[in-house]
């Protein structure tokens, strides 16, 4: 017995500049499809978001999904917006499995690059541009520099909670 009625769904949730509408399609209680309908988000910082959340949600047929960095809030929000749409098509909660990606990278060459020994890594001497600040700013800056062929070096006050789990 199907749990969610076939057929496409449309629902929404905030971002950082408004509402995300998505658009979700449904058959034989699978997901086949979500599409971004409208969007306000920062073209560059969260382009990348709104283009692999759709295609992770279908991959993992679930809205839960966990271990996503960037611009989390616009990532969120397409989730927030999938839940919302299947929510209309029925009992959405087989949606609703947790997905941790951190558990999912493709062992290609025997190396975890999760947990880096600091010993071990080489910084170059020398660097085209410096970039004080790790913010959207400074890495849209540094994205930005290695586009144009220059390499980069970004300084950041990062606490150590966020970026080195023990």
């Amino acid at each position: 017995m199907s749990r969610l009625k076939d057929g496409t769904y449309q629902g929404s949730g905030t971002g950082n500049r408004g509402e995300i509408s998505v658009s979700v399609t449904v058959k034989n209680d699978k997901i086949t499809n979500v599409s971004i309908v409208d969007q306000n988000e920062t073209d560059g910082i969260s382009t990348a978001a709104l283009k692999k959340a759709p295609e992770l949600i279908m991959d993992y047929q679930s809205y839960s999904i966990d271990a996503v960095t960037g611009p989390t809030v616009s990532f969120q929000a397409v989730q927030k917006a999938v839940q919302e749409a299947l929510a209309k098509a029925g009992d959405n909660s087989i949606f609703d499995k947790p997905v941790d990606l951190r558990h999912t990278v493709e062992d290609k060459d025997d190396n975890d690059y999760r947990y880096l020994d600091p010993e071990t890594i080489k910084f170059e001497d020398s660097s085209d541009v410096l970039i004080i600040g790790a913010g959207a700013s400074g890495l849209s800056a540094a994205i930005a520099a290695r586009e144009a062929g220059a390499s980069a070096l970004v300084l950041g006050n990062i606490p150590p909670a966020i970026c080195c789990p023990t």
